[in-house]
């Protein structure tokens, strides 16, 4: 399963990262260059995160690091069962830039 989704995803130009049973693709937005991460089981794309979430306006990511920061909290909770969302204070703790 793992090759067809790495072929899949590889025709896009993109490189995944395999976290737990999910993959992860890190890029930026050709258009305005910011960060997002989409996040696929088996082949399908259930996440694409472009905006910082739980903030106020349309904040985007800015840096790689905050895109896989973000990515690794939301699979950690998709692991666990939980609902994926991200709190204001997880954004703190994990030192995601944003403007309060």
């Amino acid at each position: 399963m793992a090759v067809i989704l790495l072929s899949v995803i590889q025709v896009k130009g993109k490189e995944p990262q395999q976290i737990s049973s999910y993959w992860v693709v890190i890029d930026t937005s050709p258009v305005d260059k910011t960060w997002f991460y989409e996040i696929y089981k088996d082949s399908t794309l259930i996440i694409k995160q472009n905006k910082i979430p739980a903030v106020k306006g349309n904040q985007n990511l800015s840096s790689r690091d905050d895109a896989e920061k973000l990515a690794s909290l939301v699979i950690s909770k998709l692991e666990e069962g939980r609902v994926p969302s991200v709190k204001y204070s997880e954004l703190e703790e994990l030192n995601i830039i944003f403007k309060k």
